[in-house]
């Protein structure tokens, strides 16, 4: 970390003085115009809006925005034509916006101009302020990355249970942690633990990899699903497992000669990455759908299980012939998904 201060020219005294929230606050500052929505949503985090401002201010860190920023953010393209035609003040048909407000400025009174975007409150980053959020991101980076190593280090040692605290402690020390509504300081959901440890126990046989390979697959996608990332960020995770090389050959011969459905009726069979994300969505899909099944099995609402296509697309490998299975039928029940990029799931057979 000082090595990380000194290349930046910092020292912790005068980096400390702005807290993580107000640093989460200073983003938002200059990304958005100053409103009551803004008001509302951090007051409650970070006190009085007015005195961060004035703190950031003081700290050199914003500062107000220029005119031309502030007619950027308030006009559309279409309201700053309707201003040149107003003034009768003629400009490229072709113009950018940007343009087009240099045009306008450089035609009315400046003071004329200011009383047009009075009404907003824009701030940006200075050299400094923008220095200190490159500085505050690299060490957030950081952290996560460092989190993200200890929990894959205990999937990989089989110790689920770990790599969940390890993440939700992660979570306890965010200004704004994953997921409305998750009280992480009791550790990570049920739901994510029993869908990382179905993922956890399939052996990836079918994977044209080193055993040693296959096993980091899996702890990958665990540690994917504990983190709550979609199914392409899974893929590039496992993509990089064996440097790109994912047994394309293999793979992309099934998907050509098998018939699918889904996502893979779409799948750049040519490109890797595609084809890492796809059997990230199967291996993931097919983890959730087990989940939902031991539900229905143990509520057991209605007459039994069916087999619902996604999105009411006909699925020919899932609904072909027989997809409604009474509870007494449950154990011929198909395990979903049946092929490549299928999304079909269960639902109960009223």
């Amino acid at each position: 970390m000082s090595l990380l201060y000194q290349f930046l020219g910092y020292t912790p005294e005068n980096y400390n003085r702005v807290s993580p929230a107000q640093y989460e606050l200073l983003i938002c500052l200059t990304r958005q115009q100053v409103d009551d929505n803004l008001l509302h949503s951090w007051t409650p985090i970070v006190g009085s809006l007015e005195h961060n401002i004035a703190l950031f201010c003081s700290e050199g860190l914003i500062e107000e925005a220029s005119l031309e920023e502030k007619f950027d953010s308030k006009f559309r393209v279409s309201d700053i034509k309707s201003l040149l035609d107003k003034h009768s003040i003629s400009v490229n048909p072709k113009a950018r916006k940007s343009e087009m407000i240099a045009r306008y400025l450089d035609s009315i009174p400046l003071t004329a101009a200011a009383g047009e975007v009075a009404d907003i409150r824009l701030y940006r980053a200075t050299g400094e302020g923008k220095k200190r959020l490159e500085f505050y991101l690299a060490q957030k980076e950081m952290a996560r990355k460092t989190m993200e190593a200890s929990a894959m280090a205990y999937l990989m040692n089989g110790d689920l249970t770990r790599a969940g605290q390890r993440i939700a402690l992660h979570e306890t020390q965010q200004i704004f942690p994953r997921g409305p509504g998750i009280d992480w300081s009791k550790g990570m959901p049920e739901a994510c633990l029993r869908m990382a440890a179905y993922i956890l126990s399939n052996d990836y046989s079918e994977l044209p990899m080193l055993e040693s390979q296959r096993k980091e697959v899996g702890a990958k996608l665990a540690l994917s699903a504990l983190l709550g990332e979609t199914y392409a960020d899974a893929g590039k995770r496992i993509l990089d497992t064996s440097n790109g090389e994912f047994g394309w050959t293999v793979f992309g011969n099934v998907l050509r000669t098998n018939s699918c459905c889904g996502y893979a009726a779409t799948c750049n069979l040519d490109d890797p990455l595609e084809i890492a994300q796809l059997y990230a969505r199967m291996r993931m899909s097919e983890a959730c759908t087990n989940m939902d099944l031991e539900k229905l099995a143990t509520t057991r609402l209605g007459k039994g299980i069916k087999i619902l296509p996604a999105n009411g697309n006909h699925c020919i490998s899932c609904t072909r012939g027989k997809h409604q299975y009474s509870w007494s039928e449950i154990q011929s029940l198909p395990r979903l998904p049946r092929q490549w990029g299928c999304l079909c799931t269960y639902s109960a057979w009223i």
